[in-house]
């Protein structure tokens, strides 16, 4: 089922493609269908016919129902961007309607990059079925790949621009409200000796990152950072020639987001939380099988990785998990907790898409309140600031 809405579009940034998609469809299965008693017939030989000779028929009916599917979701997108410079007003603040509006731009810009695309695909198709001048083909097709590079070209400073103003406006207020002592440094990242001391990833030698967050809240400091560790290595391959050649390979080790919490552990042993499709564990399973399910653990001594994961602190993982909905690992060592979430990026602005404004602050607010669940949940700090100790 997730496959098919993958091949419909209804996972698409686009809330019209579906519409688009499902209508190509349409047109294409009933030509399929009037024609295949033919294809049937004439087997392989009658399939390769049906392709060279309705190609270009089958082509042209599919660009005018997918025209016919963008009208339609062009219409809905249209009244959801009026909706949201709306909803925009309402907020009061003239900064976010301006953003608004920058954003609307940059996504026309963006739509008429990849409809320049698709077009460029279209009647390249026809070219190469009916153009019986090869020079005029490889003409077509230098000068669309000029076009398309150019259009990238003179759309990226629109972007750029549209993503530091979302940063700046959406991000940056949005926190500031929140936390305490908060330090936010888009272009900044983590020390790299912080990433090696969680004890989380395994070898790397490529780092980079950014949206440094560094907070206070509910009396407890952490920062936070977006990473991305790769392992750059050499790879001996086989070229078409049959002569061995070399090449430069990069395995991704980890892209997402790293937390650090202060935490006052009552263990000296180190102890690990993995999800289960990143890493096994060697020590026997909880208590709580929501737990079990998801995670394994990794720990000297099965003592003191309980010392430190309390049925209390197990249940605030779980439920830390279940609203972050990506792979979690963690650490307890150096009286500080490890987060490492993966795939997670929700302080970047969307640019693909007809996603609003609004929706994009409202994920935005959304990735900060869990942040704040994660310490209130694994925490259960009293109001003396003082971890609880099940054993006292």
């Amino acid at each position: 089922m997730k496959f098919v809405k993958n091949i419909l579009g209804f996972n698409s940034p686009y809330s019209w493609v579906k519409w688009l998609r499902m209508a190509a469809v349409f047109i294409a299965l009933m030509i399929l269908i009037f024609m295949s008693p033919l294809i049937f017939q004439a087997g392989l030989i009658g399939l390769v016919i049906f392709i060279l000779i309705f190609g270009p028929t089958l082509a042209v009916f599919i660009g005018i129902s997918m025209l016919a599917g963008a009208i339609i979701g062009a219409f809905l997108s249209g009244r959801k961007q009026s909706k949201s410079l709306k909803e925009s007003a309402a907020t009061g603040s003239s900064e976010i309607v301006n953003l608004d509006k920058m954003r609307i731009k940059v996504q026309m810009i963006d739509l008429i990059y990849y409809i320049t695309i698709g077009l460029a695909v279209f009647f390249g198709i026809i070219v190469l079925f009916s153009s019986e001048s090869t020079l005029f083909s490889i003409i077509y097709f230098i000068f669309a790949g000029i076009l398309i590079f150019v259009f990238h070209n003179l759309k990226s400073p629109f972007v750029k621009k549209y993503k530091d103003s979302f940063k700046e406006e959406i991000v940056k207020k949005s926190l500031a409200n929140i936390l305490e002592n908060m330090e936010f440094e888009p272009t900044k990242t983590l020390d790299r000796t912080i990433v090696d001391n969680s004890g989380l990833f395994g070898k790397y030698n490529e780092y980079s990152g950014n949206d440094y967050l560094s907070a206070r809240y509910q009396d407890t400091n952490f920062v936070q950072s977006d990473i991305h560790l790769q392992f750059k290595r050499k790879e001996n391959y086989i070229d078409s020639n049959g002569e061995t050649q070399t090449r430069i390979v990069y395995d991704n080790i980890f892209k997402g987001r790293l937390m650090i919490f202060d935490y006052d552990i009552i263990s000296e042993e180190a102890v690990f939380v993995y999800d289960k499709s990143l890493r096994n564990g060697n020590i026997p399973e909880t208590e709580l099988d929501a737990f079990n399910k998801k995670f394994n653990i990794v720990a000297k001594d099965a003592t003191e990785a309980f010392r430190v994961l309390t049925p209390q602190v197990l249940e605030g993982i779980v439920l830390a998990s279940e609203k972050l909905k990506n792979p979690i690992s963690i650490s307890f060592k150096n009286d500080k907790i490890y987060l490492s979430i993966t795939g997670i990026d929700a302080f970047e602005a969307v640019v693909s898409g007809d996603i609003t404004l609004i929706e994009q602050r409202k994920q935005v607010l959304s990735d900060i309140q869990i942040v704040l669940d994660m310490i209130e949940n694994i925490y259960h700090k009293n109001r003396n600031g003082q971890v609880q100790n099940n054993e006292a």
